[in-house]
């Protein structure tokens, strides 16, 4: 296993009718998860999206955002993760610096993802909002093209977070993404039983990290879009949550959340993680 497309797959297919992402009331399984794949590769390819270029991911924690990841991976494309909070020069910076020809995104950022894009040639794709569900499910897999994919190719753009001036590119190879998982899971000891709740972004490093480790081992991952800390402690508890990565703010913001009764809702945990990945 030496490239994203091959991580992706392998759980796919030994983990087919598995929970692959819970968001809201919606559960999708890794059988349907790769077919959604396939068919928003189709969809990217139909696009102009071809190897080597670069998509710009604006997109909370979201099914959307995995399947975007995986079908730009698919194609040996990269993607730009950008986040959702940044204004429209920011947007505009990661954009332009990547060489984006695409932006991914939902119906209610629309409006800054086309101002900041009004200058170049990248266009804007809504999948996240209004009925956008079409674009994962009908497009035509048979037309997906035949790819070669090196495990030195180019897999992803992390940027800094330009405390010292602009952020600055890191390029991660698919080889590199691979070894991440690798070597996180087996640190800590992740498997396909666990359910890990993502409420730090995964568009920032740590928390793509430990999501493309969870999509490695067959777990299940519950995604939330923003910070609620009375949601997450409904989450830890109806989910069964056994992995919670976060960042200390995150915690003593939780530890001072108000209960109407008390609970221990983390009887199903494991860890929770604190600290960002190397």
């Amino acid at each position: 296993m030496s490239t994203v497309r091959e991580l992706f797959l392998s759980s796919v297919k030994n983990f087919p009718d598995k929970t692959a992402v819970v968001e809201d009331n919606k559960r999708i399984s890794y059988r349907e998860l790769g077919f959604m794949v396939d068919s928003f590769s189709s969809f990217l390819t139909s696009m102009g999206i071809n190897k080597g270029d670069t998509v710009a991911i604006l997109l909370p924690n979201s099914i959307e955002f995995v399947v975007a990841f995986f079908s730009i991976a698919s194609l040996g494309a990269v993607s730009v993760p950008v986040s959702t909070a940044f204004k429209k020069e920011e947007i505009a910076f990661y954009v332009n610096h990547s060489s984006a020809k695409l932006v991914i995104t939902q119906e209610k950022l629309k409006p800054i993802a086309e101002e900041a894009v009004s200058d170049n040639n990248s266009s804007v794709v809504v999948v996240k909002g209004v009925n956008p569900e079409w674009i994962f499910t009908t497009a035509d897999t048979n037309s997906l093209p035949k790819v070669s994919i090196e495990p030195d190719n180019e897999a992803i753009y992390l940027y800094s977070t330009g405390s010292t001036g602009k952020p600055k590119r890191v390029s991660r190879t698919h080889l590199n993404l691979v070894a991440l998982a690798d070597n996180h899971t087996e640190t800590v000891g992740w498997t396909e039983e666990d359910k890990i709740l993502f409420t730090i972004p995964i568009s920032h490093t740590y928390g793509f990290g430990n999501f493309i480790s969870s999509i490695k081992v067959g777990a299940s991952i519950v995604v939330l879009g923003d910070f609620n800390r009375n949601k997450i402690l409904e989450l830890l508890e109806e989910e069964s949550i056994t992995v919670f990565p976060a960042v200390p703010i995150m915690l003593d913001v939780l530890a001072k959340t108000f209960l109407p009764e008390p609970k221990f809702i983390l009887s199903q945990a494991r860890y929770i993680s604190r600290s960002a990945l190397a």
